[in-house]
């Protein structure tokens, strides 16, 4: 065993294999390349080189793959951010140039069409232009059979309207007239019934006041007309007060408005009133 002293940090360092070529100082960690030289002065002496200092080196390593460790997603999202930019920038310009194309096709579109509805309407003012030439033309041409004419369908509307006029008076007075008749005749209807001492049943409905039907029946000219109240109610909360429960006709509920009864039919009218009254 000999040892030597490491040239880095200057310790110790023991060398139990003669045949080594390097060594590790156990202090720094330091690599060493072992020499052996023989000179005159010296039978044998002992020789190191310091080669490479591997501890610096994973020292370095090791902070590398630190930061590393920390700059990679940092950096990928930097990427990735760039990446978007340049994606979203390329999609904002193609969308522009979209834009722009579509603008000078429009304004083509537009201007073609200014330009047919120009040619259009000049056509049209020129056709109207001809028309109207033909039309004072032909005037001028025939100015007398014209006057004539437009005279002519004056008169014949001013003579359709007194027509009208006149045809319209006389349906009126017709219609007049058998309305007239129609009165008259309701008037013997109802003076024959009369005569044998018939009434007309008048338009009356169960959902009114049973005073109202009482008053129409009476008015009608009907003269036995029961009254009969039913005395049924305590607060009226299910029916109201005259609210109509039956009427019947000489016993029979059904009877049929307009029709001719014996003026001495008797008549029940039944509704709902107070207990007290």
């Amino acid at each position: 065993m000999w040892s030597a002293k490491c040239p880095k940090c200057g310790a110790k360092i023991l060398f139990e294999d003669a045949n080594a070529k390097v060594i590790q100082c156990a202090s720094c960690g330091a690599q060493v390349r072992v020499n052996i030289n023989v000179n005159y002065n010296y039978s044998k002496s002992e020789h190191t080189e310091h080669i490479v200092d591997d501890a610096k080196i994973k020292q370095a390593q090791n902070v590398d793959r630190v930061i590393n460790l920390f700059a990679s997603p940092i950096e990928e999202r930097r990427a990735k951010k760039k990446a978007e930019e340049e994606r979203i920038q390329r999609e904002a310009d193609q969308a522009e140039r979209i834009r722009k194309e579509q603008e000078a096709k429009d304004a083509e579109e537009q201007r073609a069409y200014e330009e047919w509805a120009s040619a259009q309407h000049e056509k049209h003012a020129r056709q109207a232009g001809r028309a109207i030439a033909k039309a004072i033309n032909y005037y001028r041409a025939n100015e007398r059979k014209i006057l004539i004419s437009v005279v002519l369908i004056v008169a014949l509307l001013a003579c359709r309207g007194v027509y009208d006029s006149i045809n319209q008076k006389r349906e009126q007075e017709l219609a007049a007239h058998q309305a007239e008749l129609a009165r008259l005749k309701d008037e013997e209807i109802a003076a024959s019934h009369l005569a044998m001492g018939e009434v007309r049943m008048p338009n009356i409905s169960m959902s009114e006041d049973a005073r109202d039907v009482m008053k129409k029946l009476r008015d009608a000219g009907f003269i036995n007309i029961v009254d009969q109240p039913k005395q049924d109610l305590v607060l009226g909360k299910n029916h109201a007060q005259y609210d109509i429960i039956e009427i019947t006709v000489d016993g029979a509920p059904s009877f049929k408005t307009g029709d001719w009864y014996p003026l001495d039919t008797e008549i029940v009218v039944s509704y709902h009133t107070y207990i007290f009254e």
